[in-house]
């Protein structure tokens, strides 16, 4: 979601790679927009990096979990996808805390779908360490797996990364989430691309384009 709210539109369309003549077809200005300047990515040679903007406090991004991990589980073998977790207010803050500490121990696809789970169908509030603990303890860690999270999650280490996550924010201009970033050049949502599906389909046709430019 924006700072003011996109809208949603739920569905899962056709996940398959787009032909050629499709793969050109999306509208700039419309259903993607351009990264001005475009960010360095980094990869090796071949590479295409693709980012999705979310915060597990959105339920716009929620809805848009499923078609997303579809498309990762197909995604083509150059693509090197990575979630980065941002807060547009204080309260977001220990929820994209979380998500750095999961990813940082190793447990993210241990806790993802969990974590979404929590808020938007357990409607469990993580605003507080205490709520991580648990949150942690009522999804079967231990005491001792709960207090340790939540002291990775105050961590200078987990700060530092969140500091991190904020200006990679600011560098491609953020304004609303989800939103997917495409080798560094161009980015889009559901809100540009007209829906869940759409977005899908403007995915694969801009992967398409920064390959064809490698």
């Amino acid at each position: 979601m924006k700072r003011r709210d996109f809208s949603a539109v739920v569905g899962v369309g056709t996940l398959g790679l787009l032909n050629q003549s499709d793969a050109w077809a999306q509208t700039y200005g419309k259903e993607y927009e351009k990264v001005d300047p475009a960010v360095p990515t980094n990869l090796a040679a071949g590479k295409i990096q693709v980012i999705e903007f979310f915060g597990y406090w959105c339920v716009h991004c929620y809805s848009f979990e499923p078609a997303l991990e579809a498309w990762i589980s197909k995604a083509p073998a150059n693509v090197s996808f990575t979630r980065v977790h941002v807060a547009f207010r204080p309260k977001h803050k220990t929820l994209q805390h979380l998500f750095i500490a999961l990813e940082t121990s190793g447990q993210l696809s241990k806790w993802h779908a969990k974590v979404f789970e929590g808020i938007f169908i357990k409607q469990m509030k993580i605003e507080t360490d205490a709520d991580v603990a648990e949150f942690m303890k009522a999804n079967g860690a231990s005491a001792a797996e709960a207090t340790k999270m939540m002291e990775l999650v105050s961590s200078s280490q987990v700060s530092t990364k969140a500091t991190q996550a904020e200006q990679l924010a600011k560098d491609y201009k953020l304004d609303g989430i989800p939103t997917l970033v495409i080798g560094g050049k161009f980015k889009t949502s559901p809100s540009l691309a007209g829906g869940e599906a759409q977005a899908i389909k403007v995915l694969e046709s801009l992967v398409a384009k920064v390959s064809a430019s490698k």
